[in-house]
């Protein structure tokens, strides 16, 4: 991805997309949140050079962007982050916790409390199960307790030298929110060979919509005027994973930006889900590997050259009824808008897999990215 002077919409789809793709099958309910492990990242970045700096600025904005690139795009993500609109909440929670024989440098800690109000612990590894409580307890804290066991002492030994920890918490009401009375049992269609039973939420109200040859797509706001669910449901019942693999980048900006108001009879199930990712792999196999080694170029936060992240780990929660989401823990074509296919009813029956994506329109964030099949 190569950017001129203007910003492009939903600057991290690609790593998005990468990350979504990389994170599980498509036979797993799974969530996580693009906009905190952007900043779990940028977090890295501020102390990285050399190979291991380019390769992460690679996965997240392509290798032709600049340093002035990522930290524009991450103070767009502060911007969500620190939002003073009191219509929903938002908590995302970065930390990078370092092996106490290091002493990190003014310039390091300096850098990302500026830019992603984000802070340093020094850490005793040696002693994994204080080490543990003190995370999860800070975690627990930030997420409203949705998240409590993010790590365990397996997570670390004496030799762990840097671990990036992160955690995110969404929680707002739906501008139309369903009513209880109309949420019935109805069956979810897994599978070919399995179907269950699920709350199905229901209204037939105005709604943004869209639809292309392959997909519906439905955006549910919250209230307050910039944050949505979008959600992607293939025509095909059973056609989940075929569309994953077809998605890119630029399909899922044109997804989530080309709908138009019109009444919709919509039934969505609620449901709750929660995904743990061991960021190690998930990073690697985005070609994100030397932060991870001994050759990591990490000298900026401590001023040697030895330190590489010992792991990371990424949890998110959410969970959709009547009311709205909490939440705590991304070759085109065309949208058709069904508003221009006029008296014609519209249908959206969320009754097998789709994908969702909750958006911060104003800032052009992809706060979470995720799927549901009807079991986590």
């Amino acid at each position: 991805m190569v950017y001129g002077h203007m910003m492009p919409k939903y600057p991290l789809a690609d790593f998005s997309v990468n990350l979504y793709q990389h994170a599980g099958t498509s036979s797993e309910s799974m969530c996580l949140s693009p906009l905190s492990l952007s900043l779990a990242l940028a977090m890295i970045f501020y102390g990285s050079a050399g190979n291991t700096k380019s390769q992460i600025k690679g996965a997240m904005f392509g290798f032709s962007s600049t340093d002035q690139q990522v930290s524009t795009y991450m103070g767009e993500v502060m911007k969500t982050i620190n939002s003073t609109d009191k219509t929903f909440i938002l908590y995302a929670v970065n930390r990078l916790y370092i092996n106490k024989k290091y002493n990190v440098s003014d310039y390091y800690r300096n850098k990302v409390k500026d830019k992603l109000n984000s802070d340093i612990a020094m850490a005793d590894f040696s002693n994994p199960r204080k080490v543990v409580s003190e995370i999860n307890h800070w975690v627990a804290t930030a997420t409203h307790y949705k998240i409590k066991d993010l790590v365990t002492t397996s997570s670390f030994d004496a030799n762990t030298r840097l671990a990036v920890i992160n955690a995110v918490y969404f929680n707002s009401k739906w501008l139309k929110e369903f009513s209880p009375h109309d949420t019935s049992k109805g069956t979810f269609y897994v599978s070919m060979d399995r179907r269950i039973e699920v709350d199905m939420m229901s209204q037939k109200k105005l709604f943004s919509y869209g639809e292309t040859a392959e997909c519906q797509v439905l955006a549910m706001r919250y209230i307050g005027p910039f944050m949505s669910m979008v959600v992607l449901l293939p025509k095909e019942r059973y056609g989940l994973r075929r569309f994953e693999e077809a998605l890119t980048a630029r399909k899922l900006v044109q997804l989530l930006s080309s709908t138009t108001s019109t009444t919709v009879t919509v039934k969505f199930p609620k449901f709750q889900l929660q995904s743990k990712l061991k960021l190690n792999s998930i990073f690697e196999s985005m070609g994100i590997t030397d932060m991870f080694r001994k050759t990591a170029d990490l000298a900026a936060i401590t001023g040697k050259p030895e330190l590489f992240v010992s792991s990371g780990v990424h949890e998110a929660f959410i969970q959709v009824d009547e009311r709205g989401t909490e939440a705590a823990a991304a070759t085109g074509f065309e949208i058709m808008p069904m508003a221009a296919v006029p008296n014609q009813e519209v249908r959206f029956i969320a009754d097998h897999p789709f994908m969702f994506a909750i958006i911060d329109k104003k800032h052009n964030n992809i706060l979470f990215l995720g799927r549901y099949v009807g079991r986590s």
